[in-house]
């Protein structure tokens, strides 16, 4: 399943962003990480606005991978909107 990110950092202070970029950067490469028995994220493409990402669940969950990302960005503001391509 594919989806289109979208990091809604307007309410994020601008000292957090680097820290947001990062955070978004780490929860993709632990569910793109190869784990015997646990499916894992296909790719990541950055698109042509900042804080807009295309992303390839592969086999994982998405609804537990997004709250996931909720819950490591939620404390600076951001917001996570999400749009389903397939």
């Amino acid at each position: 399943m594919e989806a289109e990110i979208l990091l809604d950092v307007e309410e994020a202070k601008p000292d957090d962003l680097p820290e947001v970029e990062k955070r978004f950067r780490q929860w993709y490469a632990e569910g793109s990480e190869i784990r015997h028995g646990h499916p894992r994220f296909e790719y990541l493409q950055s698109l042509d606005k900042p804080f807009r990402f295309q992303v390839n669940f592969g086999q994982a969950d998405p609804t537990r991978a997004l709250q996931q990302l909720h819950a490591r960005l939620f404390r600076y503001g951001v917001k996570v909107f999400v749009h389903f391509l397939h």
